[in-house]
């Protein structure tokens, strides 16, 4: 693959150099730090959602119900904050 030139925005960049098997471990390390941290990030934000459907936090904002933007069956859908208001 080094052989190639790579084509990007019709302006041509020289073939690289083989990676050193040292360079290469250095570039995983780099790939498997970032997928950590997005895995953190994930982490946090799925708690940070759990966390603030529990608070019911669109209740004091006016949004009890909002509208289900992908709903599978095709029916009109709503989805509220269980638990927050009583159910009529």
């Amino acid at each position: 693959m080094a052989e190639h030139d790579h084509e990007q925005d019709g302006v041509a960049e020289p073939a690289r150099p083989p990676l050193t098997a040292a360079h290469a471990r250095e570039v995983t390390a780099g790939l498997r730090e970032a997928m950590d941290d997005v895995r953190r990030s994930a982490t946090v934000l799925v708690a940070r959602v759990r966390d603030a459907h529990a608070a019911c936090v669109r209740t004091p904002l006016g949004q009890v119900v909002f509208p289900v933007e992908a709903d599978p069956v095709g029916a009109d859908a709503e989805v509220s904050c269980a638990g927050c208001l009583p159910t009529a």
